[in-house]
């Protein structure tokens, strides 16, 4: 896990928000905490609904599912077709 804290800024944990998937407003609570354009921002989720909800809110977003050895190999691509 080490190796994927390093593409990420933070987290918004639901708890601490008080707000869960798919509500949308953890994802603009994320958006705005971070200083984030959805649409330049990979959304990753195991849940095809959770990531339905966030393309609806103009977010990129890949299924993963737990354990999936393709995660870090899924960041460096998208990070590889954004510059």
């Amino acid at each position: 896990m080490q190796l994927i804290n390093y593409y990420f800024e933070g987290m918004v944990k639901s708890y601490e928000a008080r707000v869960a998937k798919p509500d949308k407003k953890i994802l603009d609570i994320a958006a705005k905490e971070f200083g984030i354009n959805p649409e330049k921002t990979l959304f990753i989720d195991d849940s095809p609904y959770n990531i339905a909800v966030a393309k609806e809110l103009g977010w990129q977003g890949v299924e993963v599912k737990p354990g999936s050895d393709s995660l870090v190999k899924i960041i460096e691509d998208y990070i590889s077709l954004q510059y």
